[in-house]
């Protein structure tokens, strides 16, 4: 598992194990947002939780390794908008729900 994996904070963390379903089946993802941590389950496994707060430096990874980004995630802004991407392939979505906690 890498940082690309299904189920990564893409070029942050790798999930613990791949929880994916073939390719033509749906997934079903829970992510939890609360302050600086970051919880995702996909099929009904833990597979990502980490805080934010650790990646307080510019191009560096809470292990000492580098990433690409030119900011520190603990700095970005922990309210705005949700976005959904796919990366040129087809998606589809359902039953999406968003609640404040």
């Amino acid at each position: 598992m890498n940082e690309k994996s299904c189920g990564a904070l893409c070029d942050l963390a790798a999930p613990d194990e791949d929880a994916a379903r073939p390719a033509g089946e749906w997934n079903d993802a829970n992510l939890v947002c609360k302050g600086p941590f970051v919880q995702y389950a996909l099929n009904g496994s833990q597979i990502v939780s980490v805080d934010i707060d650790l990646w307080y430096e510019v191009g560096r990874n809470p292990d000492g390794s580098t990433n690409k980004f030119k900011y520190a995630w603990r700095d970005m802004p922990r309210l705005g908008h949700i976005g959904l991407q796919d990366h040129g392939g087809r998606i589809e979505f359902r039953a999406i729900g968003i609640r404040e906690l």
